[in-house]
């Protein structure tokens, strides 16, 4: 798994496929009131508990996370791993596009920034085609 402390060992391909793999998967935006977060923790209406992550979140492991880093973009947070400057810029923009993109317009964004860095992006799986008849 890709985190923030060996970023610098991976592809900007890798970065941006991790990212865009994870909130694909979680399909919405991990939010507290109106404050978009790194992780927070969603009740369902039965009780059931389900870890939210943002896209720079998903490279942060649990028993690294901080609450003190909730509010404070990810060029601010307090960590010096050799991470090139166009790997933060990529993870500048999944955090913009997290925090104010709705879900709806995911795909597009994606595909913008695959545009923007050169990446490629991988189509979108069909959850219909996987289901037995």
């Amino acid at each position: 798994m890709i985190t923030l402390w060996n970023i610098s060992d991976y592809s900007l391909q890798e970065v941006f496929d991790q990212a865009v793999d994870h909130l694909r998967r979680q399909g919405e935006v991990a939010m507290v009131g109106n404050d978009c977060r790194y992780r927070c923790v969603k009740i369902d209406a039965l009780g059931n508990e389900r870890t939210l992550r943002c896209a720079v979140g998903c490279f942060i492991p649990e028993e690294e996370y901080l609450l003190d880093w909730e509010g404070i973009p990810v060029t601010n947070l307090p960590f010096d791993n050799g991470m090139s400057g166009e790997c933060l810029k990529l993870l500048r923009e999944f955090q913009s596009v997290h925090d104010a993109v709705h879900t709806y317009n995911w795909e597009y964004e994606f595909g913008r920034l695959s545009r923007l860095f050169g990446l490629n992006l991988k189509p979108k799986e069909n959850d219909k085609s996987k289901r037995k008849p």
